[in-house]
Parts: C-alpha cells; structure tokens; sequence
C-alpha cells in the first residue's frame, strides 16, 4: 500500500507528505499535487459540489506559508487552526470564526485568495444537482450512490485534461481528497479502479491518494474557499440572483 506523508506544524501530524513511500520502503518524490474538497452535502442540499486546485511541487510550501501567515495574523483576535469557507461567511462568523468580525474577515478571504493565485496552477470546479441527479441516474445505482462519485470522476477529468494540455511531461501526481464523506469507503473503491486502469491510469500520472482532514492542509482549504464560492455563485443562478 503506498502511504503519504508530509509533517504539518499545524496539526503536528506526519499524515501527508511530499514523498511517496512504498512497501519496500522506496522513495519518490511527486512533482504536483491535486486537492479537492465538496460542498453543499447536508441533508437539506438541493446542489452538491466538488472544486479543487492543482499545486507543482515547488509552490505547495510557499501555499503553506503565506496561508498559515493568514491564520496567524496578528490583526485578529485569536489564532485560527483552519479555514472554513462555511464558518466563515455567515454573519456572525461561526465555528474558529466567532469573534471576529466582517471587515476582518473579507480581508481574511481576500487574502487568502490572493494566495491562491500565488501558488496553485488551476483551479476547477463541477456542481450537481441532486434532484436531476436522481431522476437521471437514480437513487441507488451501483457505480454512483450519490453525487460525490460522479463529481470526483468529473473533477479528474479536469485533471487530465489540463496536464495534457500545459504539463504532458509531468511526473508523479498525488491526491488528495477531504476526509469525512459519508461515500469515501465507495469513492476509495472507485478511485483505486480509476487509478490502475491501463486506459485511464497513465493520464493520471498517479503517484497516491490520501483523505485528509483540513486541518493541517491548505490545499484542501484552498479548495474548501471555490467549492462554497462556486456552489454559492450556481445556488445564486438558479434562483434568479446576481
């Protein structure tokens, strides 16, 4: 089974890294990484969403570092440990988010942002909606139980999709998706097949996947901000808002 690891001061967990290490106890260090977070998947949810980012190698530390500067910014009036799009926007601010206030967090926001921009290489995003998900599928299939599995499929498409285009010459690829899906068990399944498929395996240029909790991640909080701005924005849309 092939493991990842990376030390984060955040949770001071060794959950992820950027080296892979095999049974053998071999090591091979990846060149991007993808990292994706979903939305919009409560009970009351009549649209569910999947976003992501993909990161080079030599950006992800840079990501880390301008992103922790945000959490710890000494303008607030506590630490925060993460960053949750969900807590964040309400007002009041909920969750590591109660507290500070509006002003101070639209800065936080638009800083973060401007992060990202910094240091991923794209960003993608993929919304369903769950009652056309299940006239048109059908509770209960046996390849997609829900939404997520299809989101996840789609969003690497999107994956593929851009290293052919900009990066055909990449190496290793590693993934990693938010821990906490009611699916994951399934999505894991699937994920594995996708990854050893000898049609769709070589596209993904797959070096290993990880569930990862956020804490301790900002990729996956990174990826946390677009799915909520993007499921948001199609929310907005469909109901006839700006």
């Amino acid at each position: 089974m092939t493991l990842l690891f990376r030390y984060s001061p955040q949770s001071g967990l060794d959950w992820i890294a950027g080296r892979i290490c095999g049974p053998d106890g071999y090591v091979v260090v990846f060149d991007a990484e993808v990292h994706f977070d979903e939305s919009g998947t409560h009970a009351s949810a009549t649209v569910v969403g999947l976003a992501g980012y993909i990161i080079l190698k030599d950006q992800y530390a840079a990501l880390e570092r301008d992103w922790d500067a945000v959490l710890n910014w000494d303008a607030l009036p506590h630490k925060l440990p993460y960053f949750h799009m969900a807590d964040c926007a309400p007002d009041p601010g909920n969750g590591v988010f109660a507290g500070i206030s509006k002003p101070l967090r639209i800065q936080i926001v638009s800083r973060l942002i401007a992060a990202i921009k910094r240091h991923t290489a794209m960003g993608f995003a993929v919304t369903v909606d769950i009652d056309q998900f299940n006239t048109f599928v059908g509770i209960g299939h046996p390849l997609y139980p829900d939404p997520y599995v299809l989101l996840m499929q789609t969003a690497l498409v999107g994956v593929t999709q851009w290293i052919e285009a900009n990066s055909p010459n990449i190496g290793r690829v590693a993934y990693f998706f938010e821990a906490g899906h009611q699916t994951r068990t399934f999505a894991n399944a699937v994920l594995k097949l996708l990854f050893a498929s000898p049609a769709w395996g070589p596209k993904y240029h797959y070096a290993g996947h990880a569930f990862v909790p956020k804490l301790g991640n900002p990729g996956v909080q990174a990826a946390d901000l677009l799915a909520w701005q993007w499921l948001k924005d199609r929310k907005n849309a469909s109901e006839g808002r700006a």
